[in-house]
């Protein structure tokens, strides 16, 4: 069988965004544009980056954040712009 499309290696969650516009994964938190406050978003996790998809369009794009050291606090990561 032929394969026609790249691959596009991710692992995908569901996440509901805060009420302060910020998604959990992996301890740390990141933000989504005001105007996703509150609904569920497709969160695809890559080994370098993390995509906040919602109906099939991407809202949000951050680098992904590794805290090695659990007895580190978990890293808020903001985007002013997201709050414009």
């Amino acid at each position: 069988m032929k394969v026609v499309a790249p691959f596009d290696g991710f692992i995908e969650q569901s996440k509901r965004v805060s009420s302060t516009c910020l998604i959990n994964f992996d301890r740390n938190k990141y933000p989504v544009p005001a105007s996703y406050a509150n609904p569920r978003v497709s969160l695809h996790a890559y080994s370098d980056k993390i995509k906040l998809v919602t109906e099939g369009q991407q809202v949000a794009e951050h680098q992904r954040v590794f805290t090695p050291n659990h007895e580190l606090p978990p890293r808020v990561i903001y985007q002013w712009q997201h709050y414009l």
